[in-house]
């Protein structure tokens, strides 16, 4: 240009991976957790630094370097009950419930103690005395447990960034 300034005709929206990797070192990220990578940016943003010549970032991408800094951490848990399911999760953990339901034999003390309910070995002999010659008694009950899966994004900043 004339005031002494650069015009470069490229894709503001590819060139700012590129500007920032020269400016500052980093790679570019292109990830979100609901599409994952955007396979399509890397290719553009390398089409750019093959054009600039700029082989660090070029084989970085090349390489594809990029998956190995996210990373997804899967976990799962079933758990007893409702009571249990509140918790406070960051922004990278994504959690997902799957509800259940099944019918269960409960024991019934024969004197009808709540302390015994569903615990046949804490009655005693005034229990057995009690129930006589009769069956152990059970009532069904529905239990609700749920199989709770966790997924958190690990970002290994370090890999995005020049040596």
């Amino acid at each position: 240009q004339a005031d002494g300034s650069y015009f470069i005709d490229a894709d503001p929206e590819i060139f700012k991976h590129v500007l920032r990797f020269l400016r500052h070192g980093i790679y570019p990220l292109c990830y979100d957790n609901t599409r994952g990578h955007d396979y399509a940016s890397y290719a553009a943003i390398q089409k750019q630094a093959d054009y600039f010549i700029i082989p660090e970032l070029v084989t970085w991408l090349k390489q594809s370097q990029y998956i190995k800094a996210v990373t997804i951490k899967t976990g799962a848990q079933i758990v007893e009950g409702a009571g249990k399911l509140a918790e406070t999760k960051d922004a990278g953990t994504k959690t997902s419930y799957y509800p259940t339901q099944r019918t269960v034999k409960r024991y019934i003390c024969p004197r009808g103690l709540t302390l015994h309910y569903d615990a046949a070995w804490r009655c005693g002999k005034d229990c057995k005395r009690a129930q006589g010659d009769a069956e152990d008694e059970y009532e069904d009950c529905t239990e609700l447990s749920t199989l709770v899966v966790t997924e958190t994004t690990v970002f290994e900043k370090n890999l995005c960034m020049e040596d």
